[in-house]
């Protein structure tokens, strides 16, 4: 489990993470308020991954994931 950046509005947002390669690795949604999300990255190998969450085409917040075993 990893902590994701806070986000400042009360809606839902689509959370993609998408490896070195360009592969998506995972892609689910997060909903309520802003504050600390927790995802389950059981079965993600670990490695250095890229996230980046959006508000529909809106792009909130982007970033390095770094996965550990």
């Amino acid at each position: 489990d990893y902590f994701l950046p806070d986000v400042d509005a009360e809606s839902s947002f689509e959370l993609e993470i998408v490896s070195m390669s360009g592969q998506v690795v995972k892609s689910t949604s997060l909903q309520g308020a802003a504050g600390t999300k927790v995802v389950d990255l059981k079965g993600i190998a670990a490695g250095i991954y890229l996230y980046k969450i959006q508000d529909g085409e809106k792009l909130i917040k982007s970033g390095k994931l770094v996965v550990r075993e």
